[in-house]
């Protein structure tokens, strides 16, 4: 650090200011950084794109000392470690695929006091008597990312994150934050005892993430669907997920034969290749990252413009986070999932196969979660919301629901042909059986084709009964249970509108449309709650591609300059300058350094490394 920063360690509002070029600390960034600074443990529960890594970062420059970081993924300490050094920070890594000089190396600059900041994967804690050489180190503060890898009923559970207490037993006067993007009640009790955090302050921010779109079409004309996404944002950077590796190989190939920059990521590729792949994808050399769920934490690329699920997810927790990976930056981006049930039935069959009970159990009820959300018929953000209880008040602006009004009609008495048939049959079947009866099906059991109910919606298909059934269940008509066989059950209002003490009302058309071409992508851009990006106090990023011309121009001259400095560095270009960054000095064109200083992200390092070459960028812009 230099002197001046030095000098005024204490203020963690100067180290946000002359570091990380932001004026305001955003969200509860500030309250968890004077708990950490007390003293005090800390289990923070932000969204992806809130600013997390900054509630240990400030705190780190702002102690004397050591701070250990613990990070699940390689790339994601390149990444982080990248862009502290591009702000002035003394950080550094050690990874299983660096040589062991490169390690030596490392230990040889956090033993002469020089390094601020250390990641270090959950692994390399018990190699080779690492806590007992920390506990020789002056560590100020201990920060556990990702912490939710504790939990072994979720997709990241990585099993080196349950015995990180031993941090704790070597480092006792070292206060401990915990970070993750999703946590329910069950998890966060979970991360404490785990970790032996004493009695640590529990930060839980909002969920809502405005900027992106939110959107659950049919799995229909699928390629069709994700060209038109891609086509939205062209050369910009998106992440699909698939369920499986065959499935990622083979869209990422079909991509690339069209002529897209994308490329596939899973587990069953060797850790080189994985490597490469994410540097391409962080670098920007890739658009398109198509992957499975292996492709999930240490995305720290703040320009992703869209995730698709090719698939369905396996749980809120997951979809949350991987959507989240789109707009870390607040500028405008999409998510779109294709539901299919007979994904949901792939999901039960590994549910099924899971031999323990107790893990079983919660996966099933996460997966419901999933259903619910997919075939809801109100607005997604507040579903999505209240699976981490926190309450929304639609409409979003921001997802199909709110911004493709659906006309309802009068469907009492299709409601009551099928509550009849429940009801005929004592609630002991599920919807495929339901559906037997009210189309008179010949493969139908016997016995019901005695029903006076059988057959009474012949004149409708199958699959529209499906989706009166299924948005029977999403209003609360019905209730389906739990289970490989799940049976439908009648609610005390499907009984008053079986006997006609009330009416139904259901949507024209209850399977959501697909759009007609890829215009329809444009929400984030031109609504206002659910597209609007929270900002400082300094002059304000509107979320826009630049509107004139001329800050088009300079916009692409800036994004060249952006490449040669990061080429230069061998980093990624996000760590140089962002896009928001890039944008707003396309429309203010400052023209001195003060100036600059007021743009989002210009720190007094990042002034002093490249401002003079967007000064003169801008310069000649202007004379050209």
């Amino acid at each position: 650090m230099n002197a001046a920063i030095t000098a005024t360690m204490k203020s963690p509002h100067y180290i946000l200011r002359s570091v990380f070029g932001h004026e305001e600390f955003r969200d509860r960034q500030e309250e968890v950084i004077e708990c950490v600074l007390d003293g005090r443990d800390a289990l923070v529960v932000m969204p992806t794109g809130s600013g997390k890594s900054l509630c240990y970062q400030v705190p780190a420059l702002c102690m004397p000392g050591l701070t250990v970081v613990v990070s699940p993924l390689l790339a994601l300490m390149k990444d982080q470690v990248d862009a502290l050094r591009a702000r002035g920070v003394e950080a550094e890594f050690i990874g299983s695929a660096q040589s062991m000089e490169e390690q030596k190396r490392v230990v040889r600059r956090v033993e002469t006091g020089r390094t601020e900041l250390l990641y270090i994967s959950p692994e390399r804690v018990f190699a080779d008597g690492f806590p007992e050489w920390l506990r020789k180190r002056s560590v100020s503060l201990i920060a556990i990312d990702e912490a939710h890898c504790i939990a072994k009923w979720g997709n990241d559970f990585r099993p080196e994150y349950a015995l990180l207490s031993v941090l704790r037993d070597e480092l006792p006067t070292a206060p401990m934050i915990a970070l993750t993007a999703t946590a329910d009640v069950a998890t966060r009790e979970h991360i404490i005892r785990c970790l032996n955090l004493r009695r640590p302050e529990v930060f839980v921010g909002s969920f809502h993430r405005p900027n992106i779109v939110y959107r659950v079409e049919p799995k229909r004309g699928t390629y069709a669907r994700i060209r038109a996404m891609i086509d939205t944002y062209p050369a910009q950077s998106g992440i699909i997920y698939t369920l499986s590796r065959n499935s990622a190989e083979k869209l990422a190939e079909k991509l690339a034969d069209d002529g897209i920059r994308a490329a596939a990521y899973h587990a069953g590729l060797d850790a080189d290749t994985r490597s490469a792949r994410h540097e391409a994808f962080a670098r920007g050399e890739t658009h398109v990252i198509v992957a499975t769920v292996a492709f999930g934490m240490g995305i720290d690329k703040p320009d992703v413009r869209f995730v698709i699920h090719h698939d369905v997810p396996k749980s809120m927790e997951s979809y949350y986070q991987e959507t989240g990976r789109a707009g870390r930056d607040g500028e405008p981006c999409s998510a779109l999932l294709l539901y299919s049930e007979r994904d949901v039935r792939t999901l039960r069959d590994f549910i099924a196969a899971e031999s323990d009970a107790d893990v079983a159990r919660m996966q099933s009820h996460q997966l419901d979660a999933v259903v619910a959300f997919c075939e809801s018929v109100s607005c997604r953000r507040e579903k999505l919301l209240a699976a981490f209880d926190e309450q929304f008040t639609p409409p979003c602006d921001a997802c199909d629901i709110c911004c493709e009004p659906r006309h309802t009609y009068d469907a009492t008495i299709d409601a009551q042909k099928v509550f009849s048939a429940i009801a005929r049959t004592q609630e002991r079947f599920g919807i495929s059986t339901i559906i037997d009866i009210l189309t008179g099906a010949a493969t139908a059991r016997p016995e019901h084709k005695e029903l006076k109910t059988f057959g009474v919606g012949r004149t409708t298909t199958r699959v529209r009964w499906r989706a009166i059934i299924k948005e029977l269940i999403a209003r609360g008509y019905l209730r389906s249970t739990q289970g490989a066989y799940p049976i439908l059950l009648l609610s005390d209002d499907a009984r008053d509108a079986l006997f006609g003490k009330s009416t139904v009302e259901l949507t024209t058309d209850t399977s959501v449309k697909a759009p007609q071409g890829p215009a329809k992508d444009g929400w984030a851009g031109k609504h206002g709650r659910g597209a609007r990006s929270r900002r400082s106090s300094k002059q304000s990023v509107t979320g826009e591609i630049p509107a004139t011309p001329q800050q088009a121009s300079l916009f692409e001259r800036l994004r060249e300059l952006r490449r040669t400095l990061a080429h230069k560095a061998d980093a990624p270009a996000f760590t140089i300058l962002s896009d928001a960054t890039l944008l707003e000095l396309a429309r203010l064109k400052p023209r001195t350094v003060q100036e600059l200083s007021a743009v989002h992200g210009f720190g007094e390092v990042k002034i002093r490394r490249y401002g003079e070459d967007v000064l003169r960028v801008i310069d000649e812009a202007d004379r050209s």
